[in-house]
């Protein structure tokens, strides 16, 4: 690949796959290098690359226990997690409102 030839995203994709591995297991002044190495290739910013590589879920079984997580969590959140409504706006001028809100309540007391 010439320096000219930009990565594809399944080429890029591939290769920080690859790397993952390497840079998981690295110290800190060799993963300093190792970004630099993959920012070069890939063409992207090492904050991306980061980003890419600390939110890669390893197996199958990962994603399934974060999924279920996720489901627990939408549950308390539905449920439990206190929410303030607003009741009215009050206009203060041409721009700008003022919002009064109820007291804070979880959704389901709404039905209660």
């Amino acid at each position: 690949m010439s320096e000219k030839d930009e990565m594809t995203n399944d080429k890029r994709r591939k290769y920080l796959h690859k790397m993952w591995g390497r840079y998981r297991d690295a110290s800190k002044q060799e993963k300093k290098q190792k970004l630099d190495d993959m920012k070069h290739v890939t063409g992207l910013h090492r904050k991306s690359i980061i980003r890419i590589l600390n939110g890669r879920l390893d197996t199958l079984s990962h994603l399934l226990i974060m999924r279920e997580i996720y489901e627990d969590l939408a549950y308390y959140h539905n449920f439990f997690q206190p929410v303030m409504k607003t009741i009215q706006k009050i206009q203060i001028d041409e721009f700008r409102y003022r919002r009064v809100f109820d007291k804070t309540r979880p959704p389901f007391a709404k039905y209660s």
